[in-house]
């Protein structure tokens, strides 16, 4: 069976790029996906000592994870998509060999 329609993107839709995610099953078995990009944060401040030595001053390298959006969904839902991603996935890498 084939089925048409058409796909809606609302003004203002801007892409996300992500790198990671968390999330689980909330208190109503909801699947919940957190997607984040992560960042290390650039130091400000650098020193050389006498021996050419450089070292940031006062550097907080600890890496932050920004949220950019999160998903509420049915199990059944998050099987669809990964399976509609696990295909893509096997389509790319059959393209690389």
């Amino acid at each position: 069976m084939s089925v048409k329609g058409k796909i809606v993107y609302p003004n203002g839709k801007q892409p996300k790029y992500i790198n990671g995610a968390f999330g689980g099953v909330n208190g109503r078995g909801e699947f919940v996906a957190n997607f984040f990009y992560e960042l290390g944060v650039t130091p400000e401040e650098f020193e050389v000592d006498d021996d050419l030595i450089e070292s940031f001053v006062n550097a907080d390298c600890s890496p932050t994870k920004t949220v950019e959006f999160s998903m509420f969904m049915s199990l059944d839902t998050a099987k669809s998509i990964v399976a509609w991603m696990q295909a893509n996935i096997n389509a790319a890498e059959s393209n690389e060999k």
